[in-house]
């Protein structure tokens, strides 16, 4: 039962940080970001333009909802 709630909990925090670093940020134009001139929107998590800022904003999301 405790098993099946942390999951629960990490699912939640997991969805937050894609959330934030791959959808919202995705609209943004941010260092590294190698898609043509115009093409903004949602990132999938193996396209290239995924960086270390995406992947720290993402860690950031997941700590400052996990604590």
């Amino acid at each position: 039962m405790l098993t099946s709630s942390m999951s629960t909990l990490d699912s939640t925090f997991t969805s937050s940080a894609k959330l934030v670093a791959l959808e919202l940020f995705g609209w943004f134009r941010l260092p590294g970001d190698v898609r043509p001139n115009g093409r903004r929107g949602v990132l999938s998590p193996s396209e290239p333009s995924v960086n270390l800022i995406h992947v720290s904003l993402g860690e950031d999301t997941y700590s400052y909802t996990y604590n």
